[in-house]
Order: structure tokens, then sequence, then C-alpha cells
């Protein structure tokens, strides 16, 4: 007996079903992200409305992060919240950017064996805060302890070591004040 090929209407009727349940899939990947972004953000210590956090994306500690209104977060960020971070009202923070509130140890012997210690005397705590309608562009670093003002403006790339002035824009590694920003005292801002 010889087997025939399946025939043009036989391959339409397969590919119409594999689409569907790619569909599906799709569909269902959406939903489960939605609902582990809604998780997470129930899970820290304050969350404003209209906060966006676009996936993929790493929070750690999330029970130390507090967003304001109107946050938006870019795919491919981290926060690193031990020692806690605080991202203000209004702030933009673009895709792949770095936000760590804890870090180890300089010298070599009180670093050793240490990973994600939560006790402070073996790695170092200190919060992060971001002010109102901060802006950080493009794969910004921001280290433990750093307070950046209102309305300031984190260049692309930019390593930030040291607190940043509100209305500043800074750029580099390590981030130093390019200039001062006007912003008009009847601005909604």
């Amino acid at each position: 007996m010889v087997a025939h090929a399946p025939g043009p209407g036989r391959h339409r009727l397969l590919f119409r079903r594999v689409n569907l349940l790619f569909r599906l899939l799709s569909r269902l990947r959406r939903e489960l992200d939605a609902w582990e972004t809604r998780r997470l953000l129930a899970l820290c210590r304050s969350c404003g409305q209209r906060v966006v956090l676009e996936r993929p994306y790493s929070i750690y500690s999330p029970e130390q992060l507090t967003l304001g209104d109107d946050v938006i977060i870019n795919a491919f960020c981290q926060i690193f919240a031990g020692a806690g971070v605080t991202i203000g009202d209004g702030t933009l923070i673009s895709s792949h950017c770095a936000i760590s509130s804890v870090t180890h140890p300089l010298q070599h012997p009180a670093r050793k064996g240490v990973l994600y210690s939560p006790d402070p005397a073996e790695s170092l705590h200190r919060p992060v805060v971001l002010g109102r309608n901060v802006w950080l562009g493009m794969g910004v670093i921001v280290l433990p302890g750093v307070t950046v003002g209102d309305h300031a403006v984190l260049g692309a790339g930019a390593v930030v070591t040291a607190d940043v002035p509100a209305r500043a824009v800074v750029t580099g590694v390590p981030a130093r004040v390019q200039r001062l920003l006007e912003i008009p005292a009847s601005s909604s801002l």
C-alpha cells in the first residue's frame, strides 16, 4: 500500500491550528507577565498610581522599593533595593539602567565569601533617592547612597557616584554636572 502525501487543504488546516496555538500561547504569556508585574508592585513598600514597569526587569528586595505616581521603568532595568530605593513622581527610567542601594566592602578580606548578605556589617547598605520628574537616560548606573534632586537629567551611560542637585544635567563616568536646567516657577512640573 502506498501512502499519499497530504493535500494542500490539509496543510492550510494544520497551519491555521498551529497559528491559533501560537496566538493563544502569546496571549497567555502576556497575561502571566501582567499578573507577575501586579504581584511585584503589590510587594513594594509603596506604589503610586499609573506605574509602568516594562518587562524584562529584575527587582531585588521590592519590599524596600517606593514608587511615586506616573513612574515609568523601561525594559532591562535592574533595581537592588535592599537598603531602600525611592523613585519620585513622574520619574522616567530608560532601558538598561541599574540602581543599587547595596554593595560590598572595598577591602578583600571584608568581602571574601560575601554574596547577597542582609547583614550590614558584611555589605554596605545606603539608600538611593530619585526626586520628582527625574530622567535617567539609557544605561545609567546609580550607586548606593546617591540622592538625585527633582527635575535632574542623568545622561545616557552616566555612572552616578555622588549626589546630583535639582535641575542638573549630568553625564560621564563618573557623572559630572554639565549645566542646570531653568524651570519656570509657573510650571506644573
